[in-house]
């Protein structure tokens, strides 16, 4: 809950929402289950397009000591894509 980054909207919310425990619950659960869902899209995709072995694969970055963002520059062939990582 805390690593999506709302957590300080907490007590804004209480007020929002009257204290009502149960539509507090609901917001929190709701609130970081959508974005950590689109997250894990987002990694299953990146994840998936990077090869684990081979010359730009997941084992040869890891013995060369290079960061995943060099692969992922790499497969998608941009050099922008290292800067926005």
């Amino acid at each position: 809950v805390i690593s999506f980054g709302f957590h300080n909207l907490i007590p804004s919310l209480g007020n929002y929402l009257k204290r009502n425990a149960q539509a507090l619950r609901w917001a929190i659960i709701l609130g970081s289950s959508i974005p950590f869902f689109v997250y894990w899209i987002w990694e299953f995709i990146l994840l998936g397009m990077i090869p684990v072995q081979g010359e730009t694969g997941f084992l040869a970055v890891r013995e060369l000591g290079l960061m995943p963002a060099q692969i992922l520059k790499q497969v998608v062939a941009s050099p922008y894509v290292s800067h926005a990582i």
